[in-house]
């Protein structure tokens, strides 16, 4: 995750919210903050778009395996 929020100029939080929003069950992401500055972090996620090698390097990263 370090390694993709840095590609993107991100942070961890809105690799994490990103990868989320693109789980093909079509997740949502819910943020339990009412810190404007952790809001604004991850509403950051969507000024981006992970591509689909970096979503299964974290999930293959997480320890899960592909069928």
């Amino acid at each position: 995750m370090e390694r993709v929020a840095s590609d993107h100029g991100s942070t961890k939080t809105a690799v994490a919210i990103n990868w989320v929003l693109r789980y093909p069950a079509k997740m949502q992401a819910l943020v339990g903050t009412t810190r404007p500055e952790r809001i604004r972090e991850s509403a950051s996620s969507c000024d981006w778009e992970m591509s689909r090698e970096e979503w299964y390097e974290i999930y293959l990263g997480a320890g899960h395996r592909l069928p």
